[in-house]
């Protein structure tokens, strides 16, 4: 199992508008094509978020994500998505036990 995890903030007012797009546009898109589990978690009482992307193992990521990336479907998502963050990271993480 890998485990994409990004780090990003939105701001207050965004914040709203940001999560229905996530609900209705990245996260159904993205669980269709290739992503076993897609979620948005935010800090309690702050501004900061993490996404994280599940995939079957390091070959699926890096199989799925880049060709999807290309696509121009998901790349108006992904185009969108940014366009509310603030500081966005992404990092792999391969489950060990």
């Amino acid at each position: 199992m890998v485990k994409v995890v990004f780090t990003f903030r939105v701001p207050k007012e965004k914040q709203a508008e940001f999560l229905e797009f996530v609900k209705s546009g990245t996260k159904p898109w993205w669980e269709s094509h290739g992503c076993l589990a897609y979620d948005v978690w935010q800090a309690e009482g702050e501004d900061a978020f993490i996404k994280t992307m599940d995939f079957a193992d390091i070959h699926t990521m890096k199989t799925v994500m880049p060709t999807h990336e290309q696509n121009p479907e998901c790349r108006a998502l992904i185009e969108k998505f940014e366009s509310y963050t603030i500081g966005i990271s992404r990092k792999p993480y391969i489950k060990m036990t």
